[in-house]
């Protein structure tokens, strides 16, 4: 079943079933889905559609992206329409919870193709500054200001940090 996990972002299991961007509340009728999401980097922003949320004993993931991989899941002659995709995944060892972290690790792929290949530099985060979480039963809420990026060529062969920037995100839904 596409999408193989092998052409997905490595740390993008197959198995988030729980997609924020088409919660809905039956008995209100209204949709929870993704209101506002966001990175502000190098003067560009970017926006995303879809946020995915797995968790466990282990910690909580957040992936945010620009295309419906549970759509193409359940599509899976429709993925030959996807050329490439955008994404960022926020990992915790710790469970998302209201209040303000620095156990994290951000990560902002601009571009990769379905083979996994990154077409762009990475941006990857580490702890560099407090996020603020704000959950409920009805919204997550994170603001992240002026995290250090490191940026990172990536080719077949290496990895090599080749600078460092700042980005802002947030997410809503």
């Amino acid at each position: 079943v596409w999408p193989d996990s092998d052409k997905l972002p490595e740390d993008f299991d197959c198995t988030y079933n729980y997609d924020l961007s088409t919660l809905r509340d039956d008995e209100e009728g209204g949709s929870t889905g993704v209101k506002q999401c966001y990175i502000k980097i190098d003067g560009k922003q970017k926006s995303f559609k879809y946020a995915y949320y797995a968790g466990d004993e282990e910690g909580d993931i957040l992936f945010f992206t620009d295309i419906d991989f549970l759509y193409y899941q359940k599509n899976p002659n429709k993925a030959q329409e996807i050329k490439t995709f955008t994404y960022a995944a926020l990992y915790s060892s710790e469970n998302f919870v209201s209040g303000t972290t620095t156990d994290y690790e951000f990560m902002y792929v601009p571009k990769q193709d379905l083979d996994g290949n990154y077409l762009d530099d990475i941006y990857i985060s580490y702890n560099s500054q407090p996020i603020q979480f704000t959950v409920n039963d009805e919204y997550y809420k994170i603001n992240a200001s002026d995290m250090k990026m490191l940026i990172i060529e990536s080719t077949e062969e290496d990895e090599d940090i080749t600078g460092e920037t700042t980005a802002d995100f947030y997410f809503e839904g």
